[in-house]
């Protein structure tokens, strides 16, 4: 058996920090004879924002051609710089000899910087301009209470501009 890693998905697509996720990573065996019990297990370095709930998957029996998919879930921790990740992964079978063979691969994992629209200040922000404009509706509609318009607000300011003016110069007559 010659055991490889065909592909890799995750669940969601996108990765960002603080995410739960799964890896689904499929095995293939191009080699010449089958392979038992093969399994998958990943190795993780300690500077990788990843942690897994288990880190390996059994596979089962891959004859020459066949793939199978084996499954991890992990978190992607919320201070995880947005970037791509090389993460080691050791795929173990039996051949037809009952010789344990070890292939070491290396899968690339991306994690994408986090949106806007996924972030609670954005959610909370939105929150407080819909129930400012439900509360100002609601207010406006209330019996008793009264939102000035603003031609009223204009006129009452230049009313109070023509008075100041009246009194200054009735002041500047009287003591001049």
């Amino acid at each position: 058996p010659y055991l490889i890693v065909e592909s890799i998905t995750t669940t969601p697509e996108k990765l960002i920090p603080g995410s739960k996720a799964e890896f689904r990573i499929k095995v293939g065996n191009t080699g010449n004879e089958k392979a038992e019990s093969v399994s998958l297990r990943v190795f993780k370095d300690a500077s990788q924002p990843f942690e897994f709930n288990e880190k390996s998957d059994f596979v089962g029996k891959l004859e020459q051609g066949e793939n199978g998919d084996a499954v991890l879930k992990v978190t992607v921790d919320k201070n995880a710089a947005a970037k791509k990740y090389l993460l080691d992964v050791e795929l173990r079978g039996i051949d037809e000899k009952n010789n344990v063979v070890i292939f070491r691969r290396t899968v690339p994992i991306t994690v994408n910087p986090e949106t806007r629209s996924n972030s609670p200040a954005a959610a909370l922000g939105v929150f407080v301009v819909v129930g400012a404009v439900v509360a100002g509706y609601y207010l406006k509609k209330k019996k008793g209470f009264h939102v000035p318009e603003r031609n009223s607000l204009k006129r009452k300011l230049e009313r109070n501009s023509l008075e100041k003016n009246s009194l200054k110069k009735e002041f500047h007559l009287f003591y001049f």
